[in-house]
């Protein structure tokens, strides 16, 4: 799980570092790209997003996790900031895909968690059910019957003891 949630965290904050710069109107005039108007509190909101996973990372307790991500945060935006914007958009998309697929697969998983659950539910009371069919019955041997001349007779015979 620790390196789902690292891998998750790099492809989380590698999109937004792509789509900040290909959104960049300095680095889209430096290109001779038109630039996109975008209000400071969108660059801010941002630069937020790519921080955000590796915070998680931090409060689910996992250090580890963090340096790995903090290290692959530094190369992926480095790599970032030598594309295109173009590129960058690109990569901004597949990343999104990427995320996409990956809520898939944990929507996949708490599925079957789920249908495991209920499977293994409806087995315990079947087994229940099958062990109370197949509990032999215990059936009572019928005491014999006594005579009440023979009962007469044991009185009898203690009195004169």
């Amino acid at each position: 799980m620790t390196l789902l949630a690292t891998i998750a965290a790099v492809i989380a904050s590698t999109a937004v570092l792509a789509l900040l710069a290909a959104t960049d109107p300095k680095r889209r005039r430096a290109f001779k790209l038109t630039p996109r108007p975008r209000d400071p509190w969108t660059a801010r909101a941002m630069a937020a997003g790519v921080v955000l996973p590796g915070i998680l990372l931090l409060a689910a307790d996992n250090g580890a996790a963090f340096i790995v991500w903090m290290g692959a945060v530094t190369v992926t935006g480095w790599v970032v900031a030598a594309m295109t914007p173009q590129r960058a958009t690109a990569l901004y998309q597949g990343a999104t895909n990427i995320t996409q697929t990956l809520r898939t697969w944990r929507d996949r998983k708490t599925e079957t968690a789920q249908r495991l659950a209920e499977l293994e539910h409806r087995v315990a009371a079947l087994e229940a059910a099958l062990a109370a069919a197949s509990k032999p019955k215990t059936i009572r041997k019928p005491r014999p019957k006594r005579s009440l001349s023979r009962d007469v007779a044991d009185t009898a015979a203690a009195a004169d003891v």
